[in-house]
């Protein structure tokens, strides 16, 4: 299971709301903690595991070599492979909050994701419009995919998800457009005027 683009937006759009704009009622327990945005692009632009981001550290994302050295991962897979940073993630890390060391500082990340989509659907404006389930894995699962549909290559995209080509083969990847790809990492903050460009030598995504 994957997010579409428009999923994706309406995630990244729920999670950035200010907790006065969210309906009377709403349950606005960690509406305003910094983490969660940094949880979904990690994840949604980067396909870095859950437990890999709650403890990444941010010295460890090199914004100026184009590149993420995952600080730790997860027992058997490969923990020092290096993640490009494609345009987009590099625009949304530079509106992401950071509070110390690590990216994320979530103690129970899937509970607030769970939030995510409910914040989503509580805010959703059109009557009748189907509610947004949260799909297993599906931020890791939608960037292997896309990002698969976008190089053409199995093998590039498993030294950078730290799988094998056979295990994204048989587990995450998803037959999807190289339309949908494009649209999935050209999905950038609402305000990106203050974002410094990609230097030209490098990685991007």
């Amino acid at each position: 299971e994957i997010f579409t683009p428009s999923e994706m937006a309406k995630l990244l759009q729920a999670v950035q709301l200010n907790p006065e704009d969210l309906p009377n009622g709403y349950n606005k327990r960690h509406v305003g903690r910094t983490g969660l945005l940094t949880l979904l692009v990690l994840g949604g632009f980067a396909g870095m595991r859950t437990a890999e981001i709650q403890r990444q550290r941010w010295s460890d994302i090199l914004l100026d070599r184009g590149v993420i050295r995952v600080t730790a991962a997860k027992g058997n897979t490969a923990s020092k492979r290096l993640i490009p940073i494609s345009d987009n993630l590099r625009a949304w890390l530079a509106v992401c909050g950071r509070d110390g060391e690590l990216c994320c500082d979530y103690p129970r990340p899937w509970a607030a994701l769970y939030r995510v989509i409910d914040r989503v659907n509580a805010t959703q404006k059109k009557p009748g419009a189907p509610k947004l389930e949260w799909k297993h894995n599906a931020l890791r699962h939608s960037y292997i995919s896309y990002r698969v549909a976008l190089t053409k290559s199995v093998a590039e995209v498993a030294l950078e998800s730290g799988n094998s080509p056979k295990m994204i083969h048989r587990h995450y990847r998803e037959l999807v457009m190289e339309t949908d790809a494009k649209t999935w990492f050209a999905i950038m903050p609402p305000d990106v005027s203050k974002i410094v460009p990609m230097p030209a030598t490098a990685a991007s995504g």
